[in-house]
């Protein structure tokens, strides 16, 4: 799934597990959903609390990831994979909620200008048998990469709601999902967090994080964004006070060809994976708008991202770096570092 570069959840001036007022800290991480490693952080009396959430968490991921999984079905789900096996041939019904995130991706290709296309599948196919290969000395030509986007039309994805099917009406058509499923499933999981009066929680989505609450101690939480350069430990720190973070660069997963890196966001347009920045970190409201915007940000130019910014109604606050890591900022990004 998508992209990502590392960002660390680092609790300022907490060195150990140690017991806060009346909550001690707890974390755990999960490395079996989405293609990444899953952080959980949370405030509870006890480890028994902290267990019975992070199994309500768990149990969502688990849930999400197996319906938005393009490589895999699963026995009494109909997911992404049922759809594409079915590409040109027949519709398939899906149950409402995967219903509900393909309408909704449908509409983010509009809001993004169509940097997030869902039916991408055919482009990114080639670039991910590149990047999965231990000893691949190529990428795809371009010929091959401009056959394969003729098939990613978002309007081949026809939904029909009144039966609640998806059907993909070109044969060598298919979706993926990845630029959106995973800022879509966290705030689902937010969501549910919040109805339960859960509170005292940071997640961390593989550079994509969000609090519920404060620090066992009624603080907020401080969020580290790692150097891309990686020739220092200066970090930017935020707080969020929550807000959503997601962070979309270039170094964390690529591979390479003749001493070239290719890194795995893939622009619409071009076909290949543009060096325009070294990363981009999107503050929103909530994770699935952090998720799409950082990624779709990333595949414009600095110019184009910030027109782009200036025309929708999103409340964004952006920081790109660049190149050179110099740094760019958008809205109220610099209100949120503190350090």
């Amino acid at each position: 799934m998508k992209r990502i570069f590392t960002v660390i959840l680092s609790l300022l001036l907490m060195l150990a597990l140690a017991a806060c007022g009346n909550a001690s800290r707890y974390q755990k991480v999960y490395i079996d959903y989405f293609d990444t490693a899953i952080t959980i952080i949370g405030y509870e009396k006890n480890s028994s609390d902290f267990d019975s959430v992070c199994k309500k968490i768990e149990s969502e991921l688990k849930k999400y990831h197996q319906m938005f999984d393009i490589y895999q079905e699963y026995d009494g789900i109909k997911n992404v994979c049922s759809i594409n096996a079915l590409a040109g041939k027949e519709a398939v019904k899906i149950d409402s909620e995967l219903f509900e995130f393909l309408e909704y991706s449908k509409n983010i290709y509009t809001a993004t200008n169509g940097q997030t296309n869902i039916m991408l599948g055919s482009v990114l196919k080639l670039w991910h048998e590149c990047r999965e290969a231990a000893d691949s000395s190529k990428i795809p030509d371009m010929a091959t990469l401009a056959v394969a986007a003729e098939h990613c039309d978002i309007n081949s994805l026809v939904l029909d709601k009144s039966q609640k099917t998806a059907y993909i009406t070109d044969s060598l058509a298919s979706l993926d999902v990845g630029a959106v499923a995973k800022g879509y499933a966290m705030q689902k999981i937010f969501d549910m967090l919040s109805k339960d009066g859960i509170t005292g929680y940071a997640l961390n989505f593989g550079g994509m994080v969000k609090t519920l609450g404060s620090r066992g101690d009624g603080s907020h939480w401080s969020i580290a964004i790692e150097d891309p350069l990686m020739f220092s430990n200066d970090m930017t720190t935020v707080d969020l006070n929550g807000k959503a973070l997601s962070t979309s660069g270039t170094y964390q997963r690529y591979f390479e060809v003749d001493g070239v890196r290719y890194h795995h966001i893939i622009d619409p347009d071009s076909l290949i994976p543009e060096n325009r920045f070294l990363a981009v970190s999107v503050v929103a409201d909530d994770c699935a708008t952090a998720d799409i915007f950082s990624t779709a940000l990333f595949n414009m130019t600095l110019k184009e991202g910030e027109d782009f910014l200036k025309s929708q109604q999103e409340n964004l606050s952006v920081m790109w770096v660049l190149p050179d890591g110099n740094k760019k900022y958008f809205g109220e990004f610099e209100n949120y570092i503190i350090k």
